[in-house]
Parts: structure tokens; sequence; C-alpha cells
């Protein structure tokens, strides 16, 4: 077996992302603005159908399957800015790419509760993540930390050898974000992304715990990242979830 060596890291601000590539970058903007807006969409319009954990976690991880195989081959599919900033600490993607994702995540995250809020008769409310009484903040926060590192390391490593894995990634995503709803969607809601939260958050006009959502995931995200990189993934390994599959 081969000795494993953390891949070589390097940043890029990513200036040129509005030069030569501005028409795919555009694309890829708007390939993560769909994804996210999917996700939210089908996944909160479930709750307002069905409170089972079950049902809904199924939902929720099929939409994300989704997403990706809508957005992956032009951005890369990550639909969560905890994704995306995980990525940009080891270096997959551009300061300004990874800007401008979470930016058009967040607008899709909010437009698809909207748009859902005004054609569905139950609350948007109702798949608003919300803090459990029986757990307090530090381990909701907690919780939210490990579901996300799992789910990075799921993402890269289903994409980190296009040979055996990648045709299936996005089954696999779905299938992490699946499995971390039914573990601790009855703690947290389970949400492992900012974008999922903030979107129900304004339309129900709940924020209470909200820095959970926030603290939790991005740093299970980079936590995911940075330990795929430096214990699991082999030098010169294969990688195509950064900016595009």
């Amino acid at each position: 077996m081969s000795k494993l060596k953390p891949r070589d890291v390097h940043y890029d601000l990513g200036a040129n992302e509005f030069g030569n590539n501005a028409v795919r970058f555009i694309q890829a903007l708007v390939a993560e603005f769909v994804g996210t807006f999917i996700l939210l969409f089908f996944g909160v319009g479930s709750c307002t159908q069905s409170q089972e954990i079950v049902p809904v976690s199924l939902v929720f991880g099929f939409s994300l399957t989704i997403a990706v195989v809508v957005a992956g081959q032009i951005s890369g599919g990550h639909v969560n800015p905890a994704v995306t900033i995980g990525l940009l600490v080891i270096g997959r993607i551009t300061f300004i790419r990874a800007i401008c994702y979470v930016i058009v995540q967040f607008c899709g995250a909010i437009f698809a509760t909207f748009i859902l809020s005004l054609l569905v008769s139950g609350e948007i409310s109702q798949g608003h993540t919300i803090l459990r009484r029986e757990i307090s903040a530090f381990q909701g926060m907690c919780l939210e930390l490990a579901g996300t590192t799992v789910l990075l390391l799921v993402i890269l490593g289903s994409v980190d050898n296009k040979k055996v894995l990648q045709p299936i990634a996005p089954f696999m995503i779905g299938l992490a974000l699946a499995t971390n709803c039914l573990a601790i969607g009855k703690y947290t809601g389970s949400s492992l992304n900012p974008a999922r939260t903030m979107g129900t958050a304004i339309l129900s006009n709940d924020f209470s715990d909200h820095w959970i959502y926030w603290v939790g995931p991005i740093l299970g995200g980079i936590l995911g990242a940075v330990i795929y990189v430096v214990f699991i993934e082999e030098k010169n390994g294969s990688s195509a979830v950064g900016e595009a599959v």
C-alpha cells in the first residue's frame, strides 16, 4: 500500500475569475443558487407535510443528491457555506469564488423558502431547525460540528478517486446527510448548513440559538476538510469537488 501524504495546499485569490473564465464562473454561481434552492425547496417542503424523522431525513438526503447532480458538473455542487469554507481552508477553491458561492447559497436558500411559503399551506416554521430543550446550546453546536465533519469527509472521499466512487458520489453525499438527519435530527434538526437554517429563520422570524447553526457547521466543515487532507488523502490524489466536478 502506498504511503499516504497530504496533498500540497495552494491558496489563490481568484482574480482571474472575472477574466476569460467569467462566463463559466457565472454559470457556477447560477448552479450553486439552483442547487441550494432544490435542497431547501424539497427538504423544507417535506417538513410542512410531516414531522416524522424518517421521511423528512430521506427527502433531505434525496434533495441533496439531486442538487449535487444538477450543480456538480458546473460548480462542484457545494450548496452549503460550510462545505465551501472548508474547501477554501484546504485550498480547493479561490477566495473570490468562495465568497460568491456563499452569497448565492444564502440567496438560493432564502428564495426557496420564500417561494415555498407562497405555494404550500403548511407553516415554514415546521421546517426550521431548532434546538431541543433536552440539550444545551453547546451540545447542539457540537452535534452540528460532528455531523458536518462527517459530511465533509464523505464529500471529499467520494470524489477523491474518480475511477471508483465519483459515479455514485451524489448518492453517497445525500446518504451522509440523511444519516445525519436520522442520528441528530431530533436534537438540532441536523442543519449542517448555515444557509439552510438562515432560509427558514428569516421566513419564520425565529433566530433563537441561531449561532450554533453557523459555528458548528463551519467549524465542522473546516475540521472535516483538514482531517481528510492531513490523514486520509493520498498526495497527488484527484479531487473534483473544489470548483467543478
